[in-house]
């Protein structure tokens, strides 16, 4: 967990690079990045393999609250909406989709809006 902020204040990074550039180097031995999603970023990188079902639960956990404050919109609407932050979902960690990638305000605007009934 020394690749995230706050907690690499704590522990001491291992690495050079950040965690896509160092699998990057390791696989194709030039500073490239990979595409390492949550399972990569917030799995393996912070916990070993048992990130990996960590992480998944976790995302399961975010996509079910998303369902959740989303559930009175269109599906139109929605899905148009959560289309560049989903992007923003495949490719990297889960803490960076909500906090940087916006996932969090979507959820927070969505549970703001008003629904279909109350348009």
């Amino acid at each position: 967990g020394s690749h995230i902020t706050g907690l690499n204040w704590i522990l001491k990074y291992p690495y050079v690079l950040d965690i896509p550039r160092t699998v990057g180097f390791y696989y194709y031995t030039a500073q490239q990045t990979s595409n390492v999603s949550l399972w990569g970023q917030d799995g393996i990188a912070s916990l070993w393999l048992v990130g990996i079902p960590l992480s998944s639960i976790a995302a399961g956990a975010v996509l079910g609250v998303l369902d959740s404050v989303a559930l009175h919109l269109p599906l139109r609407f929605a899905g148009t909406a959560l289309i560049g932050v989903l992007l923003v979902f495949l490719q990297g960690s889960l803490f960076t989709t909500l906090l940087t990638g916006g996932l969090a305000l979507m959820m927070l605007l969505f549970w703001m809006l008003p629904g279909e009934e109350g348009a």
